[in-house]
């Protein structure tokens, strides 16, 4: 699966086509290729409305990948304040 996607359509558009009751995305500009970590319009439901908003594109990693990484960093930062001693 690619993560990697383009929005063709214009906020004018989106707002028509999905019934918008509120656009709270500001002046959303051409968008030829969204990747992850960007933001990315999307269409929420809230409060009973369709809300048009941003926000940040991308899966969040795995738990046991995000605390191996964050591990690893600790690690590297006593062995340096260790060094420094």
């Amino acid at each position: 699966m690619c993560n990697l996607y383009s929005s063709a359509r214009s906020q004018d558009e989106i707002r028509h086509t999905f019934a918008i009751d509120r656009d709270e995305a500001g002046n959303l500009p051409p968008l030829p290729g969204i990747f992850p970590d960007q933001m990315s319009p999307v269409i929420l439901a809230a409060d009973g409305k369709r809300v048009l908003t941003m926000m940040r594109w991308g899966f969040p990693p795995p738990p046991k990948v995000w605390h191996a990484a964050s591990h690893q960093r600790a690690q590297r930062r006593i062995a340096v304040l260790a060094a420094l001693a």
